[in-house]
């Protein structure tokens, strides 16, 4: 039964900007490789990276480093008015409009509020490498800098017409960003839209789509407060986190797949590779891409677990699994629900990867992904970037052209998949299991800039 509130948001003023707001805002900090930091930080000294990413510099220690500093730019930037806080609590209704691939426009809606803390259906694995970083971060700034992705299921979007029943006036914020998807930012004020929203959310359940690791270490930093207070009522700040909350049946919501490379040079004979994936799966050959890519999205419509294979050239392959994963006896895991093991991504790593290709190369290139360290951070969407293990020796693509590219550069591989649906990313989560690494690629990303939360009510003292 979450708690939903509304609160006083931190934003950019305009006005005290010096050009469009897309200068000042960037993706997700786990999105933002060190080229693209470096951008950022050139846009605008005010952007946002000097708080959520900060540069380590040399010389560094406890009392001086990327965190404090962070504190230190929030604190300025407030005192300059740069930074101004809302006068009403309020939900921000938050719209992003954008186009697939294939030329699809979408459009999804959301809404940013604070959430009290308490038990979330995860899906991905967290690490306490990230979970410490962004908990330092916390510390010294005494905020939520960016949003937890949530997802609650509302098929009859009470929720959405609860809020669109008031008509939009002008927006706080309308701006596109590179990557061409429009943003669009309101604040709801009215108290009846906001109880109504509150009163109905009282029986949904929440999924965390994006931002698990912010959602640990939001309830790792309430026990460090609650630890330290000498009473506690439930109803601090630090019981609640900033939450963009999502329904999962909006038309706008979508999962982009995460295609695999293998980069070459290959230890082995692509030939070895077809027959040994000729003893698990149908292959048919295709001379285009797209062609391929069709026949993967056909199979998906039946429910067929079909892949795509790419060996360099014009070669492309479809794969269609010929037996049930849960007959793989001794291949896929034992100790795993049966929709773990249908997920094609459970097929691609454990069968596909692990299995057939772990046998044709070197013991150490390749893994399971949940057998690895933290997850890597992504490039743009569309654009996955590559893994910061370098012996991983798998990196990873939204966009099958890249990915095809990526692989010809070194006369490698790539498999392709079709992308987890949302009902199997619940079902996962609701049972208490965690999918495989870069199972899921929600898209768009939220953008990071556009509404802050100090968790008190005021600035972390140092």
């Amino acid at each position: 039964m979450p708690e939903i509130k509304p609160f006083r948001g931190i934003r950019y003023d305009q006005d005290k900007i010096v050009g469009d707001l897309s200068l000042v805002t960037t993706p997700p900090y786990d999105c933002i490789s060190e080229e693209q930091q470096e951008r950022y930080y050139q846009r605008s000294p005010y952007n946002i990276i000097r708080i959520i990413l900060g540069k380590e510099c040399p010389g560094d220690n406890e009392a001086r480093n990327k965190y404090t500093r962070a504190a230190d730019a929030l604190k300025e930037w407030m005192t300059s008015g740069l930074l101004k806080r809302d006068e009403e609590p309020a939900l921000y209704l938050y719209e992003q409009e954008y186009t697939l691939l294939n030329g699809t426009k979408k459009t999804r809606w959301g809404f940013i509020c604070l959430v009290k803390l308490e038990k979330a259906d995860f899906h991905e694995q967290t690490f306490e490498g990230p979970k410490a970083d962004r908990l330092k971060l916390m510390q010294a700034t005494g905020a939520n800098t960016s949003q937890v992705f949530a997802l609650y299921q509302d098929p009859d979007d009470r929720i959405g017409k609860a809020i669109r029943t008031r008509k939009l006036t002008h927006s706080l914020y309308d701006l596109s960003t590179d990557d061409g998807i429009k943003h669009r930012l309101w604040a709801i004020t009215d108290q009846d839209v906001v109880k109504t929203v509150s009163e109905i959310m009282k029986d949904k359940r929440l999924t965390i789509a994006d931002g698990h690791h912010r959602y640990e270490t939001a309830l790792n930093y309430r026990q460090l407060k609650q630890d330290s207070a000498a009473s506690w009522s439930g109803q601090e700040g630090a019981n609640f986190t900033m939450i963009y909350l999502s329904n999962a049946y909006d038309e706008g919501m979508t999962i982009l797949p995460a295609h695999r490379i293998i980069p070459g040079p290959l230890n082995f004979d692509p030939a070895q590779i077809k027959k040994r994936i000729e003893q698990f799966f149908e292959i048919k050959p295709f001379d285009q891409r797209e062609e391929m890519l069709k026949e993967m999205e056909l199979g998906m419509a039946g429910g067929l677990h079909l892949f795509g294979l790419y060996l360099g050239g014009s070669e492309y392959f479809s794969l269609s699994l010929r037996e049930s994963p849960e007959s793989m006896k001794g291949i896929m895991p034992a100790d795993k629900s049966k929709a773990f093991q249908e997920l094609d991504v459970s097929i691609l790593h454990y069968l596909l990867i692990d299995h057939i290709l772990g046998q044709l190369t070197l013991p150490d290139r390749l893994g399971l992904p949940d057998r690895l360290g933290p997850p890597d951070r992504l490039g743009p969407p569309g654009r996955l970037g590559s893994p910061e293990d370098k012996s991983l020796k798998i990196e990873y693509s939204a966009d099958p052209a890249q990915a095809i590219q990526i692989a010809g550069k070194t006369k490698g591989l790539v498999f392709f998949l079709n992308p987890t649906r949302i009902e199997e990313v619940m079902k996962i989560a609701r049972g208490g299991e965690r999918m495989p690494q870069k199972s899921t690629y929600f898209y768009p990303k939220i953008l990071t800039g556009l509404v802050m939360n100090l968790i008190d009510g005021r600035m972390s003292i140092r």
